[in-house]
């Protein structure tokens, strides 16, 4: 959370005054714009129209102040209570239920994730609010020594219906990414056979 934060109010302090209304074409952070500006583009770090001249270092140290400034006004000021959970958030929905007011949570579950869009297990977080806009419906790890032992899981569950237990109960499977092998039926399975009429 800190560091996510610390990149959002970086990006801004960098750009924000320089690009004016231009801005906001340029959010979310892109990492390799940054990272160029920060080793190779130093000037952009530069104060233009100030006569205190600022280096990326102290752009970097202000921009960390005012993150940390931000979630201590949100979660309080004992950083080691902030997770990235709290603003990274799965938001499963069920896109009937979820436009029926009434019936809205029944079909929605808000789940802490983690990852982000550098990280294996990706999750794109909200350039607004960190929340969880983009991962993948299907998890597959697979075992190329012993296909076999390939595992595969899916977002929420297996049924599409939020009445039905099975609807998201896959979701700690899909977050944790342990999945289930799919080599055999277990003993509980039901089997459908599907015949063409005569």
């Amino acid at each position: 959370m800190i560091f996510a934060a610390w990149m959002k109010q970086l990006w801004h302090d960098l750009l924000a005054a320089k690009l004016g209304d231009d801005f906001a074409a340029f959010t979310p952070m892109r990492p390799a714009a940054l990272s160029g500006i920060l080793i190779r583009n130093r000037h952009w770090c530069d104060n233009e129209g100030q006569t205190q001249a600022r280096s990326c270092e102290d752009v970097a140290s202000a921009s960390l102040s005012r993150a940390m400034a931000g979630l201590a006004a949100r979660w309080g000021n004992d950083p080691a209570r902030w997770a990235w959970g709290n603003v990274h958030a799965v938001h499963l929905a069920d896109p009937v239920l979820a436009a029926v007011p009434l019936l809205s949570s029944i079909g929605r579950r808000d789940i802490p994730a983690d990852g982000d869009d550098f990280t294996i297990n990706r999750a794109t977080p909200s350039a607004r609010d960190f929340s969880d806009i983009h991962g993948p419906g299907l998890r597959a790890i697979y075992d190329l020594a012993d296909l076999n032992a390939s595992r595969f899981v899916l977002g929420g569950g297996q049924s599409g219906n939020p009445l039905s237990r099975h609807w998201d109960d896959q979701v700690r499977a899909w977050l944790s990414n342990t999945g289930v092998a799919l080599t055999s039926a277990p003993d509980h399975a039901n089997v459908l056979i599907l015949e063409p009429s005569p």
